[in-house]
């Protein structure tokens, strides 16, 4: 049976959108602020242990985020690149 799957390549991650969230749910107040504070830990601690480059920008276009794994990949410090 043939597949119905498009095996066209994946889109290349700098054109995937980012949307920010709202104001509401950035406040925390469904989950409570430490279970929020704790995830957001959490998920640094994910991004600068992963293997790969991992780049956050904001709507426009700012660097927030650069792991050390990017640092490596580009050869850019995190303090040159954030900001």
């Amino acid at each position: 049976m043939a597949s119905s799957r498009n095996s066209t390549t994946p889109p290349d991650v700098a054109a995937i959108p980012v949307k920010e969230a709202a104001p509401s749910q950035r406040s925390g107040s469904e989950f409570g602020d430490s279970a929020l504070d704790m995830t957001g830990e959490r998920v640094r601690g994910l991004i600068d242990d992963a293997p790969l480059a991992v780049v956050v920008m904001d709507a426009s276009l700012r660097t927030l985020h650069w792991n050390p794994a990017a640092e490596a990949m580009f050869g850019w410090s995190a303090l040159e690149v954030v900001g």
